[in-house]
């Protein structure tokens, strides 16, 4: 149960980061690895599903914090006048 809570909350955070970039695909990625993650859970504790899952959720966080320094460098420039 607590493994599945913290995959929830991992979903939760992409929407948040969603909110601010809008940016869909690690949206889908997140919600694709979340359901991994529970399948797997439920299923036997599947090692076939929760790896991949969780990796799917790295991705994301990796992905989100990228696209968070762009979002934040973008603003910096617009405020500055020194676009590229």
């Amino acid at each position: 149960m607590f493994m599945q809570l913290l995959a929830l909350g991992a979903l939760v955070g992409a929407l948040i980061s969603y909110r601010r970039h809008r940016s869909i695909p690690p949206v889908l990625l997140s919600i694709v690895s979340t359901a991994l993650i529970i399948y797997g859970i439920r299923n036997y504790l599947d090692t076939h599903y929760i790896y991949p899952g969780l990796m799917g959720l790295l991705i994301v966080s990796v992905w989100n914090n990228i696209l968070e320094q762009r979002l934040k460098t973008q603003k910096t420039e617009a405020e500055t006048g020194t676009a590229q």
